[in-house]
């Protein structure tokens, strides 16, 4: 689906034919701006500019859809105008996000006043790539991978680590493999010695963490999952380390005036989230 961000990039790029100059007046970085331009070229299905060394050039699809594409922004900056200010409308995001950690942020998501957020749930891998192509507005990611394109706000600390209850089965290890951090302490508890008689992959956190917490057995998560649950937990071994997770507000440098990412951040801002938070005690 093509964004209004897309449509007045290339607007401005078929003005200048000039990539640099663009991206200065528009206050984006110039990979960003050719990433938009491709992310349109290839929702249109057709190449909107021929590239010289002398510059950009208008294809005649180009020509076409430049007239068309001033025509339409042109609406939808009244149509917004209309609707935010006689209307009052809320402000909508698209935003991506594990569900362990909807698990916890939900609660103060839903405090946000006049935003709207469309949830879009996958690993934070996922939801990160889903930012990069365009697909949703931002994410809430854990530990995602630096990319220029991209601006990452922290948010919050967690730890990853083993975890058990008292007189549990300490024979039996769930863990989610698609987890790095999972991964990891896989290699940590081999390396230490730790035998364990089943190995169970379950995909869902929240699905762990009540295998653990029933004492069925050990299970490697994250701090925060722990905290909703009324059981005690505790460290599996002093002799397994932790991983601290990261949690970020990620979204694309050219979305950074978005009005619905804008709420967002602010409420993340002055919410009672803390970074980083009081750390386990091993």
């Amino acid at each position: 689906m093509i964004n209004s961000y897309d449509l007045m990039y290339f607007i401005k790029v078929s003005e200048t034919l000039n990539l640099r100059e663009a991206a200065e007046h528009l206050g984006v970085s110039q990979p960003a701006l050719s990433h938009s331009l491709k992310r349109l070229e290839t929702e249109l299905k057709t190449m909107l500019f021929l590239r010289r060394k002398k510059g950009l050039t208008l294809t005649s699809e180009g020509r076409l859809f430049l007239n068309k594409a001033k025509l339409v922004f042109q609406e939808m900056q009244g149509l917004q105008f209309i609707f935010q200010e006689n209307y009052k409308t809320q402000f909508e995001v698209a935003l991506g996000l594990h569900p362990a950690v909807a698990a916890y942020m939900m609660e103060s998501l839903l405090q946000i006043k006049d935003l709207k957020i469309e949830y879009k749930f996958g690993l934070s891998r996922e939801v990160t790539e889903l930012v990069h192509q365009g697909f949703i507005d931002c994410a809430l990611a854990i530990n995602p991978t630096p990319h220029p394109e991209l601006i990452l706000r922290p948010i919050l600390e967690d730890q990853f680590a083993a975890w058990k209850t008292k007189n549990c089965n300490e024979k039996t290890l769930f863990f989610d493999s698609r987890l790095f951090q999972a991964q990891e302490l896989l290699r940590e508890l081999n390396k230490k010695k730790f035998h364990f008689d089943k190995l169970i992959e379950l995909p869902d956190l929240n699905l762990i963490a009540k295998m653990v917490g029933d004492g069925h057995g050990v299970g490697l998560l994250p701090e925060r999952i722990l905290s909703m649950a009324t059981d005690k937990f505790l460290p599996f071994s002093d002799k397994i380390k932790t991983i601290t997770d990261k949690l970020y507000l990620i979204y694309a440098i050219e979305k950074k005036n978005h009005q619905g990412i804008i709420l967002l951040k602010d409420h993340l801002n002055s919410s009672r989230l803390s970074f980083p938070p009081q750390k386990a005690q091993f």
